[in-house]
């Protein structure tokens, strides 16, 4: 059709930040604090729980295969699968000083390691 446009990207939604959006009958310092307290639960829900990812062995792949197997408990040939098929999430659901301890071990060898 003529004089219709056709927009290749819908339109955004302009969200206001809730510290300066009216609310009927909410004087200004209880919104100032409602805001402080939603973020103050963000705080608290801090990511407990981490995904080991092993992102590439690197160049000493034997030695990076023994850690995998001393981390997961598995044999030569998963281990050595494992490795092969990176990248791939090595332990899930770890505490931080668990994944942190992982990530040293694999990266002691030479291996390339992310925590998500």
């Amino acid at each position: 059709r003529q004089g219709h446009q056709h927009r290749s990207q819908p339109r955004r939604r302009v969200l206001h930040h809730p510290v300066r959006r009216r609310e009927e009958g909410v004087p200004g310092e209880h919104r100032f604090l409602r805001v402080q307290l939603v973020h103050a639960g963000d705080a608290a829900a801090a990511k407990s729980e981490f995904d080991v990812e092993l992102t590439d062995a690197g160049q000493e792949k034997v030695k990076v295969i023994k850690e995998i197997r001393d981390i997961t408990g598995k044999g030569l040939l998963d281990a050595k699968k494992l490795v092969d098929g990176a990248p791939v999430i090595v332990k899930e659901g770890a505490s931080e000083d668990d994944a942190n301890k992982i990530k040293e071990q694999l990266e002691g060898v030479g291996a390339t390691v992310t925590l998500k």
